[in-house]
């Protein structure tokens, strides 16, 4: 049984990359999506993600991860902690407050998710936001979220 799981594990994958594509173009069109080194720099994001904070790509590209996050929380040991959960290759998923351009304040239902190269070893990580919760600064009377928290 163990020859037969390393023997999977050692076969070729078959990759339909138009498929892919068309994936990623659906992924694209319904989710807001960046991409990370897993220093935490932003390689790129796409339209969905610019237009809900408020920037355009050169405005973000090569800068880090916690430009879209408060300062008093980015130099906390749980925002250290949250980048070394991505490094070991683990997922971090939840409802984060971001800051976009000019201060504005929003929420989004999230997964932060480390993508391996052949080794299994991290090379970036892919935030994939599925919709926007809420924003705070529109509506300073809406409740706060259950399971909200600074992330």
């Amino acid at each position: 049984m163990a020859k037969a799981k390393q023997s999977a594990k050692r076969r070729p994958m078959t990759v339909n990359t138009k498929e892919l594509t068309l994936k990623l173009a659906a992924i694209n069109q319904t989710q807001a999506v960046i991409e990370f080194n897993m220093d935490g720099t932003v390689i790129t994001a796409n339209e969905n993600f610019l237009k809900t904070l408020g920037y355009t790509l050169d405005e973000i590209k090569g800068h880090h991860h916690r430009i879209f996050c408060d300062p008093a929380w980015t130099s906390t040991s749980e925002y250290t902690a949250f980048w070394q959960k991505l490094n070991r290759n683990e997922s971090d998923m939840g409802v984060y407050r971001r800051i976009g351009k000019g201060g504005k304040e929003v929420w989004m239902q999230a997964a932060y998710c480390p993508v391996t190269d052949e080794m299994g070893r991290p090379f970036k990580t892919e935030g994939g936001f599925k919709f926007q919760v809420q924003r705070v600064n529109d509506d300073a009377t809406a409740p706060r979220l259950p399971g909200a928290s600074q992330r």
